[in-house]
């Protein structure tokens, strides 16, 4: 870790050395975590263009997935202007050797218009629930709250409460500490939803404790878990 009080000339030879060092390495290379280092340097200095060609690269010819997500957010960010590499890069991200469980879960999403959030941005593939399911166990199996969350959704508008529940405790497992809250409120009996799930103590003083060590999270409000009619 670099001294905070470190002299600007020295930090400036520094970051121009590491910059140099790792554009050699990801363009001549094709180091993956180089590109990935570097494009996340340029991010921090909010150099985008730098950040988005790096990221890429690492994508589409490195093949390195957590890139590809990366550059998929940043064209998210940027409104889906460039729809097609947008796209393209949750498919190389998803189904690549080093793949990125969040890219497999926001490409379940391109097959599933139910979410909403793409659909509605004019980003779609095809409706396959089949294919939609296959991704987000992918990302939900790979570590990926969203994907987890996005079977807790689908079961849900199903009526399957009890796998709906379960892939939500998945989701708070993964860390997303909004679905420990909601959990928690199912155990505690203080949810409108689930009304089929009985009240289970082990259960809610579990939660409660995720919700405790988290307490800057807020709860979730139920009208975000609302089934579908």
């Amino acid at each position: 870790m670099i001294d905070p009080n470190t002299d600007a000339e020295v930090l400036e030879h520094y970051y121009k050395k590491f910059e140099n060092n790792n554009k050699f390495n990801c363009f001549e290379k094709k180091d993956q975590e180089a590109c990935q280092g570097l494009a996340d340097f340029y991010l921090k200095n909010e150099r985008i263009p730098e950040a988005k060609a790096a990221f890429k690269i690492n994508c589409f010819e490195n093949s390195y997935g957590p890139s590809c997500h990366r550059f998929a957010n940043l064209l998210y960010d940027e409104g889906l202007v460039e729809r097609d590499d947008f796209i393209k890069a949750l498919q190389f991200g998803c189904n690549g050797k080093n793949f990125s469980s969040d890219a497999c879960a926001l490409l379940g999403m391109l097959h599933d218009p139910r979410p909403g959030q793409l659909f509605q941005k004019g980003v779609f593939l095809e409706d396959n629930m089949k294919k939609a399911v296959e991704y987000y166990e992918k990302g939900c199996n790979g570590g990926a709250p969203q994907g987890c969350h996005n079977l807790a959704n689908m079961y849900n508008r199903q009526g399957n409460s009890e796998k709906a529940l379960l892939f939500m405790e998945k989701t708070c497992e993964l860390g997303d500490r909004k679905a420990c809250i909601f959990v928690y409120n199912v155990y505690a009996g203080m949810s409108k939803h689930f009304p089929d799930i009985k009240p289970n103590k082990i259960k809610e003083e579990y939660y409660k404790k995720i919700v405790i060590d988290s307490s800057s999270v807020k709860a979730l409000p139920d009208e975000c878990f609302k089934k579908k009619r």
